[in-house]
């Protein structure tokens, strides 16, 4: 594989894991009506603005600003997990991504977990609630990133 392969390889399952890790978390914050739109939270945190009653968010730079970091983040471990599979360092077979993705998932709660605690007043939001559907949808993320690199475009 081309260095040029592999960045846009990495590029297509970044951009497919996090699309649909974000419509897992979304359809999750809709149904519960807890605050778990992770775009939403990072940004706010992110541009240092909240609602008035303390909750996150809702304008144009809030959004921008989430979408772009979250997006961001997700190519970086989409450039990971192709490195992985790439290299047969681990199989890229559904049982073993979703492992990967779990292990990402606690990685994840362990980083935004440090950031609400060293972040002066963050924005309302149940992390008893949030975290639990952080770790699930590193797994969705991975299965979306796994489902692309299989494609082999």
């Amino acid at each position: 594989m081309t260095t040029l392969q592999y960045i846009g390889i990495s590029l297509v399952t970044g951009l497919t894991g996090t699309t649909i890790m974000t419509l897992f978390v979304l359809t999750i914050h809709r149904a519960s009506r807890y605050q778990l739109n992770v775009i939403r939270i990072l940004g706010t945190m992110l541009t240092g603005s909240k609602g008035p009653n303390g909750e996150c968010a809702a304008n144009p730079a809030v959004y921008v600003t989430g979408t772009i970091v979250h997006y961001l983040v997700g190519f970086f471990f989409a450039f990971i997990y192709v490195f992985l599979w790439n290299n047969e360092m681990i199989s890229s077979d559904w049982i073993t991504t979703g492992v990967t993705g779990f292990i990402t998932g606690l990685v994840g709660i362990a980083v935004w977990r440090l950031y609400f605690f060293v972040y002066r007043q963050p924005p309302a939001v149940e992390l008893r609630w949030y975290l639990p559907c952080i770790l699930f949808a590193h797994v969705v993320f991975a299965w979306g990133a796994q489902w692309a690199y299989q494609l082999d475009l």
